[in-house]
């Protein structure tokens, strides 16, 4: 489905908790972000696109992206260096016109070949990138509040518990968390997922974490040791 409507985690917060000092806001403020860590981060990630002019082979990307989604230079397209051997790990021919790039030290450098033909050229990037309003929130989908609150409420009943040693708290903090859960599923299948394409390019590049063994005739994942 698509979502229109975002509240940020500054107000997601003030609206479900009464007697808010700064101190525990910003401990929940935490919590908050912890959450959408544990929800997975693809679903609420938003498109922002940019152009670089290559200089010396290399730019430098915005500093508050998620991942670089793709990368092309004149209508041509960039691969990454491991997501090219996966493609060609699959069976797919590379192509003559296609460059490739690292990521360095948070720079992107594309590979020696292709320097001297791309300076002062600009690169047309898509970044995935959390949604942020004017003062900098991360803003999320309305549909994740509730169970981003119940998270607080468990990593609250949790710590209660642990300061007791265990005797009290471990009724309420059980009962959170299967609220949070619940809550969790159900928020998670409200709102978008990773298109077709996104899921099968992070799996490319998460495989190649294993040798690709092209060179021994192997022709798909199932097949690598």
């Amino acid at each position: 489905m698509e979502l229109t409507q975002k509240i940020s985690l500054p107000e997601a917060i003030y609206l479900a908790f009464d007697e808010m000092n700064e101190q525990r806001f910003i401990t929940y403020l935490r919590y908050a972000q912890r959450a959408i860590e544990n929800l997975g981060i693809y679903p609420i990630l938003v498109s922002k696109e940019e152009k670089h002019t290559i200089k010396q082979g290399r730019f430098t990307p915005i500093p508050d992206y998620f991942y670089i989604r793709s990368i092309s230079v004149g209508g041509i397209k960039a691969f990454y260096s491991a997501e090219q051997s996966a493609l060609q790990g699959l069976g797919y021919p590379s192509s003559q016109r296609e460059h490739l790039y690292t990521v360095e030290d948070g720079i992107v450098l594309f590979e020696k070949q292709s320097r001297e033909y791309l300076e002062n050229q600009q690169a047309d990037v898509e970044y995935r990138v959390f949604d942020k309003n004017a003062e900098g929130d991360i803003m999320v989908p309305i549909q994740l509040q509730e169970c981003i609150i119940w998270f607080i409420r468990k990593e609250e009943a949790y710590k209660r518990y642990m300061a007791s040693n265990g005797r009290e708290g471990r009724g309420l903090y059980n009962d959170s968390n299967g609220q949070w859960l619940i809550s969790r599923s159900e928020a998670l299948n409200d709102i978008e997922t990773p298109s077709e394409d996104e899921t099968a390019l992070i799996a490319m590049i998460w495989k190649t974490k294993s040798p690709l063994n092209y060179g021994r005739g192997y022709r798909d994942f199932n097949k690598i040791h």
